[in-house]
């Protein structure tokens, strides 16, 4: 698994659930990933879409500095 935390004490999230906890939050206006962390403290469908875990706002925040590209890519695919 390429979101494998063994050599960590943190948890490790699936990208596919902080990747739709990040657009959802975009497509809402919310960009900050410290709010994206409260969103998912306290907002019904962030706990849906994020499986009831709250990531922290520095994972989030790894996330879309690091994965910009791929997650291009994949709105860059043809439907088949």
């Amino acid at each position: 698994m390429r979101f494998s935390n063994d050599a960590e004490v943190r948890p490790t999230y699936d990208p596919a659930i902080l990747l739709k906890i990040i657009l959802f939050a975009y497509s809402k206006g919310i960009t900050s990933s410290r709010e994206i962390q409260w969103c998912c403290e306290t907002n019904i469908i962030f706990k849906v879409l994020s499986c009831d875990t709250v990531p922290h706002f520095t994972t989030i925040a790894h996330f879309v500095s690091s994965q910009g590209l791929a997650i291009e890519t994949l709105f860059e695919q043809s439907p088949q």
